[in-house]
């Protein structure tokens, strides 16, 4: 199978190395607005590597632990201004309803100004990337099906649901094997693992699933060993938050409790980039 495509979001000081480490382009919107230089890095990169994958992100997460809300007239002009691939429908973490109200609102809202904005340019309209969320297995699962019944055919699955970590996985003991623990970071990632194992022939009848985010890069090696091709992209933070917080991946006791904001205009150290540059080949090379 084609190795699944990662993206570690970088700083803005190591932007010039974005080319070189990642493998495709996941543009986050509340940076996008926030910071002129990232926005038009973004902007350029599209005139000038179109062949490049890119994902356009709501920022829902970023704005979950910041208490903060997506402005969907924002977005929605944000999409036809960068141009991706894909852009991720409005979503709330672990709250299947309101996603789906989200999702499909902005989508009857929103969808046709997108698409009319690209009438008669020559270029390729964004596509709609739905976020399955919900508080268990049985939620999630049918707010996958409810997307493929409307004939989404793209859609992202997030990392932090609480309900990941307190399921069951055959593979417990590979991570005390791997790594000399099971952490709680570890339970999530295999929470995910084996819901995505559950939900794979549904999973398939999409054209691309993406990944949001990670409690552990590790996941990508289980995924590529199942086979499971149908995953297409994957992005996390993690390498790098190891990196700021001086670790070499999976050296590190637990994912460091922080997030890109934190760092974003932080003027690093070579030994930071060093070790940035360290953990993001370490992901690939999984």
């Amino acid at each position: 199978m084609e190795p699944i495509r990662i993206n570690s979001e970088l700083p803005l000081t190591m932007l010039d190395r974005n080319l070189d480490l990642n493998e495709y382009d996941f543009v986050l919107f509340h940076l996008y607005k926030a910071y002129p230089e990232y926005r038009e890095y973004y902007k350029q990169l599209r005139e000038t590597h179109p062949e490049r994958i890119m994902i356009f992100d709501n920022s829902a997460y970023e704005f979950f632990v910041k208490g903060e809300q997506l402005n969907l007239e924002e977005y929605a002009q944000a999409v036809i201004d960068l141009r991706p691939d894909y852009y991720i429908l409005p979503d709330k973490l672990m709250d299947k309803q309101a996603t789906l109200d989200m999702t499909f609102t902005f989508m009857a809202v929103h969808e046709l100004n997108i698409i009319r904005a690209f009438a008669n340019t020559g270029k390729i309209v964004p596509k709609p990337l739905a976020v399955a969320q919900g508080n268990s297995a049985k939620e999630l699962f049918s707010c996958l099906l409810k997307y493929h019944e409307e004939k989404i055919r793209n859609v992202a699955l997030p990392f932090h649901n609480s309900f990941f970590k307190d399921g069951y996985s055959p593979y417990e003991n590979r991570m005390r094997l791997e790594f000399g623990r099971l952490t709680e970071d570890h339970k999530y990632m295999l929470g995910r693992h084996w819901f995505i194992k559950s939900a794979e022939m549904l999973l398939r009848e999409f054209e691309h699933v993406h990944l949001l985010g990670s409690h552990c890069p590790f996941e990508k090696r289980l995924y590529e060993e199942a086979g499971f091709d149908f995953i297409k992209t994957m992005d996390t933070g993690y390498p790098v938050k190891c990196a700021i917080a001086g670790y070499e991946l999976f050296k590190e006791s637990e994912k460091p409790n922080i997030i890109i904001d934190e760092f974003m205009t932080t003027q690093l150290t070579q030994e930071q980039q060093s070790l940035i540059d360290i953990n993001i080949n370490k992901f690939k090379a999984l």
